[in-house]
């Protein structure tokens, strides 16, 4: 009626001639899966005893087969000509057991301007939808021809903003160039398009009729003033 911990196989080795590895134990010497673990609680049985001892046997089985993990960036940075992959590692070792469960890898796994890795997903492209949440813990197997690989799921954390000029009336020059300023209450993308000052936070630049000016990576929610030097005329703005 007691409760025994049984332990691990200790200095028990493998049947000779062969690379099998320990299982746990069972109580049937011909046994080939395993009835106990080390570290679990068995109960003492009377009944189970032969000449007032219960034997445990050793059960052997074949190595557990591994699989590998691989995470997919899912865009192409610029310059480069794929993809960046990362290989998941457990204890220094990308040789994944079956069935294991492991934390998918955090969303600093990969960077990307403008953009934030909100999670993972099973299928790669653009307008992917997550499987799976950074840092969710999942099962890996080797069931598919292939490794696992999951690609990352990117919300945009920025968008470009055009500015268009339009001159109009019929007194109007359409050939003169007028000078914009944009404020913005949080930094901007550079480009040499237009000129950046006070901590990317403003930018000066020139439109002529019907010109565009394009932003980028203006943060979403940020505040922008727009102003123009326009003596003589009347300024207005429209919104798309």
């Amino acid at each position: 009626g007691a409760g025994a911990t049984l332990q691990d196989k200790g200095e028990l080795i493998a049947p000779e001639g062969t690379d099998k590895v320990f299982l746990g134990w069972a109580t049937n010497p011909q046994a080939t899966t395993a009835d106990y673990q080390p570290g679990d609680n068995m109960v003492i049985a009377a009944a189970n005893a032969i000449d007032g001892v219960i034997t445990l046997y050793a059960v052997w089985g074949d190595q557990p087969t591994k699989t590998k993990l691989t995470y997919n960036a899912n865009y192409i940075a610029e310059g480069a000509s794929s993809a960046d992959n990362v290989q998941h590692t457990e204890n220094g070792s990308s040789e994944l057991l079956n069935n294991a469960t492991i934390a998918l890898y955090p969303d600093s796994t990969f960077n990307r301007p403008g953009y934030q890795l909100i999670g993972w997903s099973k299928t790669p492209g653009e307008e992917n939808e997550k499987d799976y949440d950074c840092g969710e813990s999942v099962i890996v197997d080797n069931l598919g021809e292939d490794e696992n690989i999951l690609y990352a799921v990117w919300k945009r954390t920025t968008v470009d903003v055009i500015i268009t000029k339009q001159v109009t009336g019929n007194m109007g020059d359409r050939s003169k160039s007028f000078n914009f300023t944009v404020v913005s209450s949080v930094a901007m993308g550079s480009d040499e398009r237009y000129t950046l000052s006070d901590d990317a936070m403003t930018a000066t630049f020139t439109l002529s009729h019907d010109h565009s000016m394009t932003l980028k990576d203006v943060p979403i929610g940020a505040t922008l003033t727009v102003t123009e030097e326009a003596t003589g005329y009347e300024f207005s703005m429209t919104f798309n």
